[in-house]
């Protein structure tokens, strides 16, 4: 159904000019202009920042939190990818890692390695470890 939506508003291709595509494509949707949409999403990304509890999970979420404003900051909603791509590394940072197959290999940080090896297994880890004692703790309590 989106995909019939997007194919009645959205101008024809061949497509010479992304950012005229996207403002016709917008304005043809009867939706606000990219500007006022980069604004709305900051504005929204500040208020779901406020008030978050701290856990085992912080630094964790933190990371993926600041990394992901940072890249909306600078690229705003619409990424063009090449220019994405080329920042990762002078940011010293990267985004989600990726698992690879059912040998659990990882995509991270510019290297493929196993998943013990990688720096994101400690984190999925603790993300598994807190999972279920959660599971543990609604099962004893007969949530």
């Amino acid at each position: 159904m989106l995909s019939s939506f997007w194919r009645e508003l959205a101008p024809r291709v061949p497509i010479q000019n992304i950012d005229e595509w996207i403002t016709r494509t917008l304005a043809s949707a009867g939706l606000p202009d990219i500007e006022k949409i980069q604004a709305d999403a900051s504005r929204a990304m500040e208020e779901l920042s406020q008030g978050l509890v701290d856990g085992p999970l912080s630094d964790i979420r933190d990371k993926q939190r600041n990394l992901g404003v940072k890249m909306f900051r600078e690229f705003g909603p619409i990424f063009r990818f090449e220019n994405t791509f080329a920042n990762f590394e002078r940011w010293a940072a990267i985004g989600p890692p990726i698992v690879l197959g059912q040998d659990l290999s990882i995509a991270a940080n510019g290297e493929v390695r196993d998943w013990d090896e990688s720096p994101i297994s400690s984190q999925i880890n603790t993300l598994l470890a807190t999972y279920d004692q959660c599971t543990e703790f609604a099962e004893a309590c007969g949530i």
